[in-house]
């Protein structure tokens, strides 16, 4: 009787102890369905490029010089103008450059145009002469963003560079006492690749820099460019520059010689749009 007792409350124990885990793995597999499953974090996409514009509109205080020759038969005629003479003789100009960007990419437009008149000497002088000359300028580049740095930038640039002139010149052969006068309409458009880049001081201030070189032949022999400006940021959609610019091209076609340079200061006020 003894025996069959103890072995009744071994199995009792038994039982007890499989009712109990059974109750444990049942209460914890519910408390794991019931869980929150771990979220996965975010994962976060940049903002597509936003599109930027911004105008410039400049003041270059020019001067002009070189050699002209507007037909076949006119002689070639020195042109040397100070900035202060250029200002005298011109009616009319016009100078701004606009630039579009979506992310890295961009697309520049310098344009420039002059109405002027001058007087200007042949060889030797021996021959007095009257140049009127109405002449558009216009760079249009696509633009690259290579390097950007929280302080720094460089694009690259590619795409080309037209001129239409419309020249008058009339002169007076001394020795000779003859007046003649030729009229020319010209216009060209030369392949150009640039690289600019800017650089923050701090304190509001940077620096711009801007090379051209094109022409190789296909209109002009060639044809260059370079400018170097400082810059004051005054807020954050106007900035004021100053510097130096100098452009050279050397046409020669059809009896037509434009081969000059124009350089001098600079002046320009920045306006980003959006």
């Amino acid at each position: 009787m003894g025996a069959q007792m103890k072995s009744r409350c071994v199995v009792f124990a038994v039982v007890t102890a499989g009712v109990f885990s059974l109750a444990t793995i049942s209460v914890s597999v519910a408390a794991d369905i019931l869980a929150p499953m771990p979220t996965k974090a975010p994962v976060l996409t940049p903002p597509p490029p936003a599109w930027s514009s911004e105008f410039t509109p400049y003041f270059w205080l020019s001067g002009l010089n070189g050699n002209t020759q507007v037909g076949p038969s006119a002689p070639v005629t020195n042109i040397d103008l100070s900035f202060s003479d250029l200002i005298q003789h011109t009616g009319f100009a016009a100078m701004g450059t606009a630039e579009v960007r979506y992310g890295k990419f961009g697309f520049v437009a310098d344009m420039m145009y002059l109405s002027l008149g001058a007087g200007a000497t042949g060889p030797a002088g021996y021959v007095n002469a009257q140049l009127k000359d109405k002449t558009f300028i216009g760079t249009f580049n696509f633009a690259y963003r290579v390097i950007e740095g929280g302080l720094y930038w460089v694009d690259v640039e590619a795409g080309m560079r037209g001129w239409a002139m419309n020249v008058d010149l009339s002169f007076d052969a001394v020795p000779l006492g003859a007046s003649h006068t030729y009229g020319l309409n010209k216009s060209w458009v030369d392949p150009i690749f640039g690289v600019r880049a800017r650089a923050n001081l701090g304190s509001k201030f940077f620096v711009e820099g801007y090379a051209d070189v094109g022409g190789f032949g296909v209109s002009s022999k060639s044809t260059w460019q370079v400018a170097g400006l400082v810059g004051y940021q005054y807020s954050p959609s106007v900035a004021f520059m100053a510097g130096y610019r100098y452009l050279a091209v050397d046409y020669e076609r059809d009896g037509f010689l434009w081969d000059v340079n124009l350089s001098g200061p600079i002046l320009a006020i920045n306006f980003k749009l959006n």
